[in-house]
């Protein structure tokens, strides 16, 4: 899959479930079809995909994690740095398959307002393993 739409194709997945409704993000806000082999960047990753790394993760576990995120001078290279949030018990593991701290695909978004034109343009890049980059796709919306 190269654009995340292309899960509107997939029978189940309504308009409703993509996009969120009122209150509730859909998933375009949630998964992405480019990665690196399925791991969440736990240093980047939304309150709500944290939260769902494991079942025992409560929202004030998700909130320590954020502050912990936010200090200058928090260590976020080791990906089991969630073991020192505030507030987070030491018996709960999320399962090191699952997380990483880095990532090699970033998304792009803009928007251009001249006069009565507006434009949207999203792009999707990534790292390459020297220090070039690839565009993946570029899309005006």
């Amino acid at each position: 899959m190269e654009f995340i739409e292309e899960l509107l194709l997939v029978r189940g997945i309504t308009p409703e479930l993509y996009n969120g409704i009122e209150g509730i993000p859909g998933l375009v806000t949630l998964v992405t079809p480019h990665g690196m082999d399925g791991k969440i960047n736990i240093n980047t990753a939304g309150p709500l995909v944290l939260g769902a790394l494991s079942e025992q993760i409560e929202p004030d576990m998700v909130d320590g994690m954020l502050t912990y995120r936010d200090y200058e001078d928090s260590d976020l290279s080791n990906p089991e740095w969630y073991k020192e949030a505030p507030g987070f018990p030491g018996d709960i593991i999320i399962p090191p398959t699952l997380i990483t701290t880095s990532s090699n695909y970033f998304e792009i978004a803009t928007e251009v307002v001249r006069e009565n034109m507006r434009k949207k343009v999203r792009g999707m890049i990534a790292r390459g393993s020297g220090t070039g980059t690839e565009l993946i796709y570029w899309k005006i919306e």
